[in-house]
């Protein structure tokens, strides 16, 4: 197995400071005159909300859950599959995703924290179930 997909932090937190350089780097050309506004604030607030802090919240929550509940770090598969949605759910956010119906960039938006709740819940049960 890649040494990145050992634990969720060593992809969500490099993708979480790329996320929020390219975000920083969209607004700051925009404020310096280079190019016209490339989204409203809200947008790149929640970008940057989701995008960047998701990232690392998701990235933690991967690490740290599983260690803490002495389970089964998440696989490359579960990961990959995270970061794929994390990835498009910035870009339903984003004004390219306003193509998209109203109620699939919601879905889009939300299915990295519907993956990651389902599969620490999976944890969750498992590990009220153990005795001590």
């Amino acid at each position: 197995m890649h040494v990145l997909f050992r634990e969720g932090y060593r992809l969500f937190f490099p993708w979480s400071a790329l996320v929020g350089l390219g975000l920083t780097v969209l607004w700051g050309g925009s404020f310096a005159g280079g190019w016209a506004m490339p989204m409203p604030p809200q947008t790149h607030g929640m970008a940057m909300i989701l995008g960047v802090w998701g990232a690392a919240i998701l990235g933690f929550l991967l690490t740290a859950y599983p260690r803490q509940n002495e389970a089964v770090a998440p696989g490359p598969r579960l990961l990959s599959g995270l970061l794929a949605l994390h990835a498009s759910s910035i870009l339903v956010i984003l004004p390219v995703g306003a193509v998209l119906p109203s109620a699939l960039r919601v879905v889009v938006a939300a299915s990295p924290w519907l993956v990651a709740a389902g599969w620490s819940a999976k944890i969750a049960r498992a590990s009220l179930a153990r005795r001590y």
